[in-house]
């Protein structure tokens, strides 16, 4: 454990050096991440013109919620993202053999070998909102909640990392490099709205087998209504089934991967 994280220190410090190479498309991705962050705020101010309530929650919910999600979004974004973009062409093309003759695990190599610096500045500012939202809550909450909380959303960076890679990890046997991430771009959207607004079968979905709904919508509505055994249990087990199968089908895509340059 100590060796991985002294070698994931030595990546973020050579990220950091070479963001620093390239200023303007440093700048330029903090720029447009902040953009990002005022439209989608700006979108929910004006649904909340024409009415009290979204999903059952009040504006000042809402705002704790995409808070959550800024925040969830600029730690995929700086840890994760880029990664797992280049993944896919790296398999068809052969450079994944380099990953697999290095001394450390794969799946943590592909995931972690680059951190992307500008989006750690928007995580920064993430935290901003997400106390400038707390400072707007009318309810009464305590420090544990907001541990709790991040737990939380922190567990959802997992589940997004889980199904994030399923939809790349195909292309061991497909050899087709973006198809699969298109689909999982095309579902993102369920990430950024309250679970709460749907019912039945579509809200079932989006907390199980396409659960975005625990990633930080779940986080946001514990913070509200408290913990349950209910929640705890959903979460055990979806969080347990996602990582187990990730692990389980990456070995089988390990073991049927040709190189592209043999």
């Amino acid at each position: 454990m100590l060796r991985y994280l002294s070698l994931y220190w030595s990546i973020i410090k050579v990220s950091f050096i070479r963001a620093t190479a390239f200023r303007f498309d440093f700048w330029w991705r903090v720029g447009m991440d902040l953009v990002f962050y005022g439209v989608s705020i700006a979108g929910f101010k004006l649904i909340y013109l024409h009415t009290p309530l979204l999903g059952g929650w009040t504006e000042e919910q809402v705002m704790i919620f995409i808070a959550g999600y800024f925040i969830l979004d600029a730690l995929q974004m700086t840890f994760l993202s880029q990664n797992l973009w280049e993944f896919p062409s790296d398999v068809n093309t052969g450079l994944f053999d380099y990953t697999l003759v290095r001394p450390v695990s794969s799946l943590f190599w592909i995931s972690c070998k680059e951190v992307a610096v500008s989006s750690f500045v928007n995580l920064l500012a993430a935290g901003g909102i997400f106390f400038w939202a707390l400072s707007n809550y009318p309810e009464p909450f305590g420090f544990l909640d907001i541990l709790t909380y991040l737990f939380f959303l922190l567990n959802g960076l997992f589940i997004f990392f889980c199904v994030r890679i399923l939809f790349s990890l195909p292309v061991f046997w497909l050899h087709s490099p973006y198809t699969f991430e298109r689909i999982f771009y095309s579902l993102q959207p369920f990430l950024d709205r309250p679970h709460t607004i749907y019912s039945g079968w579509a809200r079932l979905l989006v907390l199980t087998l396409l659960p975005f709904g625990l990633m930080a919508s779940l986080p946001a509505y514990i913070f509200f209504n408290g913990l349950t055994l209910e929640i705890i249990f959903l979460t055990l087990c979806v969080t347990g089934f996602f990582g187990s199968f990730v692990f389980w089908i990456w070995n089988k895509a390990i073991k049927s991967y040709s190189s592209a340059s043999s």
